[in-house]
């Protein structure tokens, strides 16, 4: 992994990723070849398969975080006069997001569901057989398709 890191990090400085963007990649990276390490059958091929998963997972953190707005506070939320109607709009949201993750694979419902219930990570893998390292990918897919679904 020393041998490829400069490799990873290279990329990452070509597409300016911040710090935490950098460490993602890298794990994003490495779980990728966890996956896929049976479809690489000439290790000479390595560098070049870690170079281009890399650019990849780059462009796509990048892209990602032009859409992010990261904001310190939160405003104060303007225009509800009624805990009555916050109460209604609170519950029809609910109601959109438990449909929302009732559409999302199962494995990604499980993780989503596992979480919003504060399951530790430790809890989330020996409960569901899922390998620690994949759970926060997991989630991440099934956030962007959970933003989709409540977007549109």
């Amino acid at each position: 992994m020393r041998t490829y890191r400069p490799c990873l990090l290279a990329q990452a400085a070509r597409f300016g990723l911040t710090p935490w963007q950098r460490q993602d990649l890298e794990q994003r990276v490495w779980l990728t070849l966890l996956e896929n390490a049976s479809k690489i059958r000439d290790a000479a091929c390595l560098p070049g398969w870690l170079a281009t998963t890399a650019r990849r997972t780059a462009m796509h953190i990048r892209y990602q975080g032009d859409r992010e707005l990261v904001v310190d506070e939160l405003p104060e939320a303007v225009g509800h006069d009624s805990d009555v109607e916050d109460q209604f709009l609170d519950a029809e949201l609910a109601v959109e997001l438990r449909t929302a993750i009732a559409h999302l694979p199962r494995r990604q419902q499980s993780v989503v569901e596992a979480l919003m219930n504060d399951m530790s990570y430790e809890d989330l893998s020996s409960r569901y057989g899922i390998p620690i390292g994949s759970i926060g990918p997991t989630r991440q897919r099934a956030l962007s398709t959970l933003r989709l679904a409540l977007a549109g």
